[in-house]
């Protein structure tokens, strides 16, 4: 059985700079077991340009939560996250915590999903993962159902 998929803020970052890509996401949205998380909502909104741009999170945010598919953090995967972080910290060296958390936390819901990210930050998520041995993947963006 294929695994849930979890989209990342970079899947979206096109369907807002061109809306006629919305169909095609909202298929997808519908068809497969799909996720998004509040803080991809969150780092989208962070974001945005315009009303219109606005406007469009606010469409695809309410896709995914009339299903509850739109998932926050829990309070384990927060200090989950915050344990990896220092993990990395101690492997990799000095980095700041705060630019590392939304990835972090993509991931961490991940684990909980099984899913697969898609995400056009292959390279962050997938260390992210492995360093926490997490249950989750990140397929190569041309593998994109």
């Amino acid at each position: 059985m294929p695994r849930p998929l979890l989209f990342d803020t970079t899947v979206f970052i096109a369907t807002i700079r061109d809306p006629a890509r919305l169909p095609t996401l909202q298929r997808a949205a519908t068809t497969r077991c799909c996720y998004l998380t509040a803080v991809t909502v969150a780092e989208l909104y962070a974001g945005a340009r315009s009303p219109r741009q606005t406007a469009l999170i606010d469409r695809l945010a309410l896709l995914f939560a009339r299903d509850e598919r739109l998932l926050a953090p829990e309070r384990a995967e927060w200090s989950a996250a915050g344990r990896l972080i220092a993990r990395a910290i101690a492997r990799r060296g000095a980095m700041e915590p705060r630019d590392h958390y939304p990835d972090v936390l993509i991931a961490q819901i991940a684990d909980r999903l099984g899913a697969a990210i898609v995400t056009d930050n292959v390279g962050d998520l997938r260390d992210w993962i492995a360093l926490g041995r997490l249950d989750a993947t990140v397929p190569p963006p041309q593998s994109r159902a």
